[in-house]
């Protein structure tokens, strides 16, 4: 993951401010504890690079672990996040 995270901050770069991620766990099956170190760091290279809001698809609020709370620390409340239960919702989301 640590990959992933390194390389999201060379392609952010070209995305310019306010741009939208979409975070899509529709397919998730597990997902351990100790990756939420690299995932803070993801929120805070989006931060860095000036990401203007998010969209997530999590349909199993018990696959969560806490993304909202994630995201109020490392968003410091200055990105407006969503969370949909299906793509559908995302999409209608992403259009807005």
């Amino acid at each position: 993951m640590r990959k992933q995270v390194d390389y999201m901050k060379t392609q952010l770069g070209e995305l310019g401010q306010g741009f939208t991620m979409l975070t899509d766990l529709a397919d998730l099956e597990h997902m351990e504890l100790e990756c939420v170190g690299e995932l803070t760091r993801m929120m805070d290279v989006c931060m860095a690079a000036g990401i203007g809001k998010v969209v997530r698809v999590i349909p199993d609020p018990d696959k969560d672990i806490g993304f909202n709370l994630l995201s109020l620390t490392h968003y410091r409340g200055k990105v407006p996040t969503a969370t949909c239960e299906t793509r559908e919702e995302a999409e209608a989301e992403l259009a807005h």
